[in-house]
């Protein structure tokens, strides 16, 4: 029953921790179609394809995990449309959400030399709770323990503006409020808030020093309607070397949260993008554990006999 009690736990606790971070990633910048449809096909030369792994609370059994892979990309001759999807698995004690969906973006070349771009994504979220996972106080089998499993659609729109030096965006990734997955007593599993409605505010501006280093700051600010930390915001400045490497830290904070995260990443001149962020709660949970976040991406060029992208990505 201890261990059982644990894992409920971690769930809510997680299941909280969703509600204000899901598709937030502290490498938020380089992930951007888990955030906002409207991102799909920016990377104007190239198709681009990013992994992320995350392990939050790393030392805690059952706390969350993360893992996506997202790929998008310009399509047609004018390249104004752009088309991409993501795959999503979020771990938290005792449930799983699957994710898939797909987004199509169309952009708007203005006259100002920056682009706009609009964007919808459809899919379907798969969440499961197994409770068949725990156990009793002498380590045996509770028959009143099930597994529980629901399939819920949803869909989301997006704004993108972007140059070379600078975005701005808007975006609410899922629109339909969901039910709460209950077992047969009408007991409540999961917390499902996590995929209801949010508005997310994107920005960053690249400041070029010299040929070989550049500052960037950047922001995320969401807006989640619920009493846990309806308002949570990222703060975040990058150094770039030689368009290279990247070195920077984030100040995430919240109604009830707050973290300070150091990050570090690297573009290969091949197209091959790697990073890892490294995130120190200075909540209550500051003295159980940190986390860690793992980026790998590659940008596969479009360009005829080019095996670069000429392109520098700040974002």
């Amino acid at each position: 029953m201890r261990k059982l009690i644990l894992l409920l736990l971690i769930t809510i606790v997680g299941s909280y921790t969703l509600n204000a971070q899901i598709g937030l990633y502290s490498q938020y910048m380089f992930n951007g179609l888990v955030v906002n449809p409207a991102y799909a096909g920016t990377v104007e030369d190239a198709m681009s394809l990013t992994a992320f792994y995350r392990n939050q609370w790393a030392t805690i059994e059952g706390a969350p995990q993360d893992l996506s892979i997202s790929a998008h990309s310009p399509v047609g001759k004018n390249k104004r449309v752009g088309l991409g999807m993501f795959l999503e698995n979020d771990k938290v004690g005792l449930t799983n959400w699957y994710n898939i969906f797909g987004s199509y973006a169309y952009r708007f070349p203005l006259q100002n030399g920056g682009t706009l771009s609009a964007g919808l994504q459809g899919g379907i979220s798969l969440l499961q709770a197994n409770l068949l996972e725990g156990t009793t106080p002498d380590g045996g089998f509770d028959p009143a323990l099930e597994f529980e499993s629901a399939l819920r659609p949803n869909f989301g729109a997006g704004l993108y503006y972007y140059t070379d030096l600078m975005y701005v965006g808007f975006s609410v990734p899922y629109l339909l409020k969901q039910k709460k997955l209950t077992d047969k007593d009408g007991v409540e599993l999961a917390t499902e808030s996590a995929r209801n409605r949010q508005y997310i505010i994107t920005g960053g501006l690249v400041f070029p020093i010299n040929d070989n280093l550049k500052i960037k700051p950047s922001t995320l600010v969401r807006y989640i309607p619920s009493d846990y930390s309806p308002i949570l915001g990222d703060l975040s400045a990058s150094v770039f070397i030689k368009d290279a490497v990247s070195i920077g830290a984030t100040y995430r904070v919240g109604t009830q949260i707050q973290a300070f995260i150091i990050m570090l990443s690297y573009r290969a001149p091949s197209g091959l993008r790697v990073g890892y962020a490294y995130d120190n709660s200075l909540d209550a949970l500051s003295t159980y554990t940190s986390s860690h976040e793992v980026m790998i991406g590659y940008d596969l060029s479009r360009n005829k006999g080019s095996k670069t992208v000429l392109t520098p990505r700040y974002f």
